[in-house]
């Protein structure tokens, strides 16, 4: 699509979202908008039936689209009367409680996989009048500015909240009609992509977590190393093969608690659920550790670290991309024998749901009964751990599939990042779409 920069000879005027082309109008987004708040549906009178219509509540909501698990129903044979209250494909909605969350804003695009449907109390739906079309719309409220409108006016209570006029009172662009419809195509173009790259994404995690579960419980074996058919014993979390050893933790690991010296060029690591260790500077841009770390503990390459009052969550990594980094005087750190372990292949395995679980019992029933699983504790739980060749074979394996979803990741955060810098061009006027080519 054919786009040109802003001439300097092209007038602008000044408006509260800064310059924009003279030609362009700026009103209150309610202005120009439909905007309708849900009706305030009794929960008694909700049904089981299948038949019944899907009621759209501020839960169903997220970050970009709508997701209907839990979801209520209103009977069929009620529901003619309440047609104001129906919404329609490309109808954008905005949950009004809980604007704001950590994944971003809930305001999402209805579509045809979403109807019908019925729009219940704080949730708003906007549609574009006759001087604005409702595409966008909701490219407008994709914006970061609209996220930080958001969340400076939103309510500070237990429940944040943000009421239909604060949405009215946002002030927004209002380019000519065709000019907006070529915009919104250009945005949906990556919208699309992104999308699409988002389902690759899960599709991959999906397949990596059968391999993992495959692999690393010895269901699923290498020729080399034996059939997927060998003898089995059976275990407490589950049957592996009769060749793998089944040992503690501590058979084969052992705590460390070394202090860094004084040595201030050494990171300070964050131990998160996802991602395992990161620089915490960062992965959270800003300080979250103390600025004394005289008491913090040394992780050195290949050991591992875990956060002793938060392992339920799986929040455990191990040291590969540094030579050494620091952690929190409440993390356990532990190493382990390099003539039985493969720690890639370890760290795949404590990062399943299954240890996830494990973590989470063990915790429980830790008789330090402050939440924290220490050592002690930890270092009983029981691994089923294949030769050591076995086992590098397999972290190889699974570490190819990482690598593929880094990619795709990196992929993912390439197309938001060059959508969010073409938004700002195009949503402004600084670049200006070739409006004569809209049919």
């Amino acid at each position: 699509m054919r786009i040109s920069h802003l001439n300097a000879s092209q007038q602008t005027k000044h408006t509260p979202i800064g310059e924009i082309p003279a030609e362009w109008g700026c009103v209150a987004l309610g202005k120009a908008t439909d905007l309708l708040t849900g009706f305030p549906f009794p929960s008694d009178g909700y049904t089981d039936a299948a038949e019944g219509v899907r009621l759209l509540r501020g839960d169903n909501v997220i970050p970009g689209a709508l997701r209907w698990t839990g979801v209520k129903r209103w009977p069929q044979s009620q529901s003619g009367a309440l047609v104001r209250y129906v919404l329609a494909p490309g109808d954008v909605v905005l949950a009004m409680d809980r604007t704001w969350v950590g994944a971003g804003l809930k305001c999402a695009v209805a579509c045809e996989l979403d109807l019908p449907c019925l729009l219940v109390q704080r949730v708003a739906r906007i549609r574009g009048k006759n001087d604005l079309l409702t595409c966008f719309v909701a490219q407008l409220l994709s914006t970061y500015r609209f996220s930080e409108y958001v969340r400076a006016v939103q309510t500070e209570t237990a429940v944040p909240h943000i009421s239909a006029d604060q949405i009215r009172d946002f002030p927004i662009p209002l380019p000519p009609l065709p000019e907006q419809r070529k915009i919104a195509e250009i945005l949906s173009t990556w919208d699309r992509a992104i999308e699409q790259t988002e389902k690759l994404i899960a599709a991959k995690q999906r397949l990596k977590q059968g391999l993992m579960q495959q692999l690393l419980t010895g269901r699923l074996r290498f020729p080399q190393f034996g059939p997927g058919s060998s003898p089995v014993r059976r275990t407490r979390f589950g049957p592996v093969p009769t060749d793998w050893h089944y040992v503690s933790i501590g058979d084969v690991a052992a705590e460390v608690s070394d202090r860094h010296g004084g040595d201030t060029s050494i990171p300070v690591l964050s131990c998160t659920k996802y991602d395992g260790l990161v620089d915490s500077l960062t992965y959270f841009g800003k300080r979250v550790f103390s600025e004394d770390t005289s008491g913090y503990k040394l992780v050195r390459r290949g050991q591992f670290a875990y956060a002793t009052n938060h392992i339920e969550e799986g929040s455990i990594g191990v040291l590969t991309d540094a030579e050494a980094g620091l952690v929190s005087p409440m993390y356990t750190v532990f190493r382990t024998d390099p003539d039985q372990v493969d720690v890639r292949f370890l760290y795949s395995l404590l990062k399943t749901e299954l240890y996830r679980h494990i973590f989470e019992v063990s915790t429980s029933a830790s008789v330090d009964r402050r939440g924290s699983l220490r050592w002690n504790q930890f270092r009983t739980i029981r691994l089923a751990l294949p030769a050591l060749t076995e086992q590098r074979t397999i972290a190889a394996c699974l570490g190819v599939a990482g690598q593929e979803l880094d990619t795709m990741r990196r992929q993912l955060a390439a197309l938001r990042q060059q959508k969010k810098g073409l938004m700002q061009k195009l949503l402004t006027g600084r670049v200006r779409v070739q409006a004569a080519a809209t049919k």
